[in-house]
């Protein structure tokens, strides 16, 4: 994401995960925050190529097991809800500024891609090819953002440039 992010036409966007995991108003208005920001990004005469949300490459990373044990939370739901709140993120940022000023989705981890399809109402994935094996890049079906293009990434595959990679498969796929 470092390499993704040097380029001045991909913004990143941090996204604290605290309020996500504590949910009610304090994850309402992270997710707004997000949401804001990246609409007026995109109401911008020059738009960013690429917009990152992310909530853990800034700050202190969590340990979540720890945030599951703290607020007496079965295991893996911190995990949940801050998936969750990316997937609120991409619905609402959708919302307001149109599928067709979004070329596609790039998902990082299974848990973040099925939440953002959930939050989307996506009833299945078409799947077309991959970009490199464990990367998928598919198509949403069944949603209002029917044929936008997805990709999913396992974690711990590709090599530096990947995210480059799939920012620039994206754009080609969205131009079919």
């Amino acid at each position: 994401m470092a390499i993704l992010c040097r380029d001045e036409r991909h913004i990143r966007i941090s996204v604290e995960p605290i309020p996500l995991i504590e949910g009610g108003a304090a994850a309402k208005g992270e997710v707004a925050k997000a949401v804001q920001k990246a609409t007026e990004l995109l109401s911008q005469e020059k738009k960013p190529r690429a917009i990152l949300f992310e909530t853990a490459l800034h700050g202190e990373l969590l340990n979540l097991d720890e945030e599951d044990a703290k607020r007496h939370y079965a295991e893996g739901m911190s995990a949940n809800r801050i998936n969750a709140g990316l997937g609120r993120i991409i619905a609402e940022v959708l919302e307001f500024s149109g599928k067709e000023n979004i070329a596609g989705l790039y998902t990082t981890g299974g848990d973040t891609m099925v939440n953002v399809c959930y939050q989307l109402g996506v009833e299945c994935l078409e799947v077309l090819d991959y970009v490199i094996p464990q990367t998928d890049i598919g198509r949403l079906i069944g949603s209002a953002c029917h044929g936008l293009p997805v990709v999913g990434k396992g974690g711990l595959t590709g090599n530096d440039n990947i995210a480059c990679d799939i920012v620039k498969r994206l754009f080609r796929e969205a131009e079919r």
